[in-house]
């Protein structure tokens, strides 16, 4: 993964795309994903009323980094639908093998949630890709199984200001510079 090198314009450093350059461990990545699944309460298409990502215990965290419930509201009722999250910063594609210590119907079991995430900074394998299919395909309990790509998860942020202001902020010096530079034309 070529990582692109910041541009300079009166001094402010940019990126004229979102790149993960800008976001450097694990532990920014993870934070990245918890604020991301928070601003899902302000999006209209869905039934979400409220967010609670939070960390399991300290130490190996076994195949999930966070659990997530989603307050949600059909118009009757109110009731709770949890996910747990796993969160993979990896400079190569994610593999079986990275998931091969997880029973993850297990860990959706424990947890007493709906579904798993796998959220990845680049791509799965084919071979883990067919694993998670096998899993939607053969569960007799209905928990979902999703993977969202490194592609993926950009174009999502890309919806959110915010998140981009505060973890891609070369990024987003870019876009300011842009709007200021087209208000600027535009005005003359």
């Amino acid at each position: 993964m070529n990582k692109l090198k910041p541009k300079i314009f009166n001094s402010i450093e940019y990126l004229q795309q979102l790149d993960w350059s800008e976001i450097t461990n694990h532990n920014r990545f993870e934070a990245l994903c918890k604020a991301y699944l928070e601003t899902l309460t302000e999006e209209k298409n869905n039934q979400i009323d409220s967010v609670e990502a939070s960390a399991p215990a300290e130490g190996a965290d076994g195949g999930q980094d966070l659990i997530v419930t989603f307050g949600m509201s059909d118009g009757l009722s109110q009731f709770a639908r949890k996910w747990v999250v796993q969160c993979k910063f990896e400079s190569r594609s994610v593999g079986k093998s990275k998931m091969q210590s997880v029973n993850i119907p297990a860990l959706i079991h424990q947890y007493g949630a709906v579904g798993y995430l796998l959220i990845c900074k680049t791509l799965p394998t084919t071979q883990l890709e067919h694993h998670f299919e096998d899993l939607k395909k053969n569960c007799r309990f209905e928990y979902k199984y999703e993977i969202w790509t490194g592609d993926d998860f950009l174009s999502r942020i890309l919806e959110k200001e915010n998140i981009v202001k505060l973890y891609f902020p070369k990024y987003y010096a870019y876009i300011q510079l842009i709007e200021t530079l087209t208000k600027g034309i535009i005005h003359e």
